[in-house]
C-alpha cells in the first residue's frame, strides 16, 4: 500500500474513533450551553451564534445514584414583578432513572405561582441544547443540532485538505 495512502486511512480511523467515543460517552462527559432567561436573554437565545458557556456536566455534583445528565432547553415565562417576562434556560440537569419524561418532571418541579415552562426539550450529546423557540414558545422542528454538524463538516474538510495535499 502506497504510504501516503497509508497516513490517509490512520487519520481517518482516527477521526471516526474520536467522533464515535465522543458519541457513546455522550452520559458521563456532556457539554451543555448553560445560560438563563433573568442574567443572559439575548444570547442565551441563540446559543452557538453569541458564544454562550458551555459546563461539563458530569463535573456537577450528583445528587442521586444512578441518574445520568443531560442537556435541557426550556422556554419559560415569568409571571408578577417580572411583567410576564419569557425567556430560554439552559444548561445540565440530572435525571433520575426513574423518571421517564424529564420535560413532565422539570415542568413539576418548576411551575410556581411565577413561573411557567411552556415548552422544554431534553438531549443527551455535547451541544445539544441549541434548540431555537418560535414566538409562541414551541420549540422550532427546523433548528438542527449544531454540534454534529460541525464535526462532520470539520472532518470533511480536514479529509478533503488531506486528500488534495497526497494526490
Amino acid at each position: 500500500m502506497d504510504p501516503q495512502l497509508s497516513i490517509i486511512c490512520v487519520i481517518l480511523i482516527g477521526l471516526v474513533s474520536q467522533s464515535l467515543a465522543q458519541s457513546t460517552n455522550s452520559s458521563t462527559n456532556v457539554y451543555c450551553y448553560d445560560c438563563d432567561p433573568k442574567n443572559n436573554p439575548e444570547a442565551c437565545a441563540n446559543p452557538v451564534r453569541n458564544g454562550v458557556k458551555q459546563t461539563l456536566c458530569n463535573q456537577l455534583p450528583r445528587k442521586h445514584e444512578n441518574s445520568t445528565f443531560i442537556c435541557l432547553s426550556a422556554n419559560i415565562t415569568f409571571y408578577g414583578h417580572l411583567s410576564n417576562e419569557t425567556g430560554i434556560y439552559r444548561g445540565c440537569q440530572e435525571q433520575e432513572a426513574s423518571v421517564e419524561s424529564f420535560c413532565d418532571y422539570f415542568k413539576e418541579e418548576t411551575d410556581n405561582n411565577n413561573t411557567q415552562v411552556v415548552s422544554c426539550v431534553p438531549c443527551n450529546t455535547t451541544r445539544c441544547n441549541n434548540i431555537t423557540f418560535r414566538a409562541d414558545g414551541s420549540p422550532d422542528d427546523n433548528s438542527n443540532n449544531g454540534s454534529s454538524f460541525v464535526d462532520v463538516t470539520l472532518m470533511v474538510i480536514i479529509v478533503s485538505v488531506l486528500f488534495s495535499v497526497f494526490f
